[in-house]
């Protein structure tokens, strides 16, 4: 009798350690981390109907779609950007510009709901033909450029979303030729005029903290995540070719007083990302028919390895790059070259361990914008 009582015992304990176990492994699968990004596309060559696609990035696949009709037999739609409008990473914000022709796009704002992939909210913004959509979520900010209506004038603003996420515009800025970055931590805009200057904008006052000037040429500044320093790309013309250089600045952002810490020069460019550390910098380089991913030292500005990709033949121009964070996926929006029997474009994933390179065909439009399922 003792003996059955002990086997009894054995197997209600057995049986509680086994649904344990597979309690906890169920737990440690639901947890484990995944990654998915939501790419806009229709752009410019698709006029009637935008697309939302959520992408597994594990999966190497789309794995839900949203088309929105967006034109009426007045109006056409563009699809300008996707973008986050604030920290809560269960909404997400489609800028389109609706109207006859250029000139005439009024632009307007769909935010979604991502995970019934609902429209919950539609607002329309006095801006035209807009170009550039610089998004700060942890502020609920937006810098917004565009224009008059009929190109009167440029228009840049700054504007805010509410909780309501009604959106009001709470600055103008003048004689801006547009932002160059947000620092990583956004609590800094850099606004940069036509003569290089450089605007640093308090994201919390929205004031102007500071001006100073950086290169002549300036094309592209970007601030290296975890540091003082800055990445900046300048043009450089010469009769044969068209070069860029780079500029690795360690910058007092109160003073806007620079070290040069080193300098190098690189074929035409398109597209920086940093590693999450900001050791290493992603850059997509084309220059004829070639089309390649180069990965550099941040710090050095050394190339470390370069990886080709499709050619002129498939992949046409670069919209926007991301990446995860912790960097494990880099993911650019490339434009086709358009023809019968090709995509309208790509989207590019590069796993950053493995180096191998992933082609997830987009049909309706190029992808235009881009938001990672983290924030």
């Amino acid at each position: 009798m003792k003996t059955l009582k002990c086997i009894l015992i054995c197997c209600v304990v057995m049986g509680v350690g086994v649904s344990f176990l597979c309690f906890a492994g169920k737990d440690s699968i639901s947890t484990q981390k995944k990654h998915f990004t939501y790419v806009a596309a229709g752009g410019l060559q698709e006029r009637t109907h935008a697309t939302i696609y959520k992408i597994d990035l594990d999966g190497k696949k789309i794995v839900d779609e949203k088309r929105i009709h967006t034109s009426t037999f007045e109006e056409k739609g563009h699809t300008f950007d996707l973008f986050r409008i604030s920290s809560d990473v269960d909404y997400i914000c489609l800028a389109l510009g609706k109207g006859k022709y250029f000139g005439s796009l009024k632009t307007e704002f769909l935010i979604f709901d991502i995970k019934t992939m609902k429209i919950i909210k539609s607002i329309s913004v006095d801006i035209y033909d807009p170009y550039e959509f610089v998004s700060i979520p942890s502020k609920r900010k937006l810098y917004l450029a565009g224009s008059e209506e009929n190109f009167s004038s440029e228009k840049h603003i700054l504007c805010e979303f509410d909780e309501a996420n009604q959106i009001t515009d709470i600055k103008r800025f003048s004689k801006i030729y547009g932002c160059e970055g947000i620092s990583p931590d956004e609590k800094y805009m850099y606004l940069k005029h036509a003569n290089g200057n450089i605007d640093i904008i308090d994201t919390i006052t929205n004031k102007c903290i500071k001006s100073g000037k950086l290169t002549k040429f300036l094309k592209l500044l970007l601030r290296v995540p975890n540091s003082e320093k800055f990445l900046l790309m300048e043009n450089k013309f010469n009769s044969k070719e068209e070069r860029e250089k780079f500029f690795l600045l360690e910058t007092d952002p109160g003073t806007m007083i620079n070290k040069l810490v080193k300098s190098s020069e690189i074929d035409l460019s398109k597209s920086l990302a940093f590693s999450p550390d900001g050791r290493q910098t992603y850059l997509l380089k084309y220059l004829d028919k070639k089309r390649e991913i180069k990965i550099f030292d941040t710090l050095t500005l050394k190339t470390l390895t370069t990886i080709p990709i499709k050619g002129d033949d498939v992949i046409g121009g670069v919209w926007k790059s991301t990446i995860t964070q912790d960097g494990k996926y880099l993911i650019l929006l490339c434009s086709g070259t358009g023809g019968m029997s090709k995509s309208s474009g790509y989207v590019v994933i590069l796993d950053t361990e493995s180096k191998q390179v992933t082609y997830i065909p987009i049909d309706m439009g190029p992808p235009v914008g881009v938001v990672l399922s983290e924030y």
